[in-house]
């Protein structure tokens, strides 16, 4: 999606809050972790070694 359609999208913070629910818990192979940030934008962070 854009990211001004996503701006506008009336669904948009139900979306987030549920990928973070859902995606931003799973801790890939790599040992990194995705958000979602309240604009869409994904960050990726390593939890390696993290308890």
């Amino acid at each position: 999606m854009h990211y001004d359609c996503f701006q506008q999208w009336p669904h948009r913070e139900e979306y987030v809050a549920e990928y973070n629910r859902t995606m931003g818990q799973m801790i890939s192979g790599d040992g990194s972790q995705h958000t979602m940030q309240a604009d869409g934008t994904i960050t990726t962070r390593s939890v390696v070694g993290r308890t």
